[in-house]
């Protein structure tokens, strides 16, 4: 059976704030689990949250906005589940990106569904679809060449096929009334 206990407990959130000042964390800071655990060892916590600071804060000369997108962007690629978290939180709680804002959608660029990238999207630019998951793999499979209503207009052809006498016996795609390889 395998132990469940954390080899390091996160610090309660009032226990972690008061060390966080004690030790000049920045308040923001103290309720992110690293530093619940960090602040177990002050020393490191601060430098840790001052090497932060310059990364993210005082040394970035990137919008608040792109960067957080940019690191859930990661986060989300590496299927980080705490950079997600975390960054979530910092977003939406700290710097008031709407959740609408965090829309996560994947763009397959590759005949291999899971090759693709990541993008974050206005979820007003987002139009919802009534497709099924068969009729999306179909398009992303066939490079866009099938689409829902594929099938139907290759059975319309077939039938047409049929129904003209001079193309029906000599045509080999059409064979009691299935489409054959050829024409699908």
């Amino acid at each position: 059976m395998t132990d469940t206990t954390p080899r390091v407990t996160l610090l309660p959130l009032a226990e972690s704030a008061a060390a966080a000042a004690a030790a000049g964390v920045p308040e923001q800071m103290a309720p992110l689990s690293v530093f619940r655990v960090l602040l177990h060892h002050p020393a490191v916590a601060r430098e840790l949250a001052s090497t932060l600071n310059t990364l993210l804060f005082s040394g970035n000369k990137l919008d608040a906005r792109l960067r957080e997108l940019i690191i859930m962007r990661i986060g989300w690629k590496t299927k980080s589940l705490y950079e997600w978290t975390q960054h979530w939180r910092v977003a939406h709680v700290m710097l008031n990106i709407p959740e609408q804002d965090l829309v996560a959608v994947f763009m397959p660029t590759h005949l291999m569904p899971p090759s693709g990238f990541t993008v974050f999207v206005p979820r007003r630019k987002v139009t919802i679809i009534d497709m099924k998951v068969e009729d999306a793999a179909k398009i992303i499979l066939s490079a866009g060449m099938v689409t829902p209503d594929t099938q139907e207009r290759l059975q319309a052809m077939a039938e047409a096929k049929r129904k003209s006498p001079r193309t029906a016996a000599s045509n080999p795609a059409v064979v009691e009334g299935q489409v054959s390889e050829a024409t699908g």
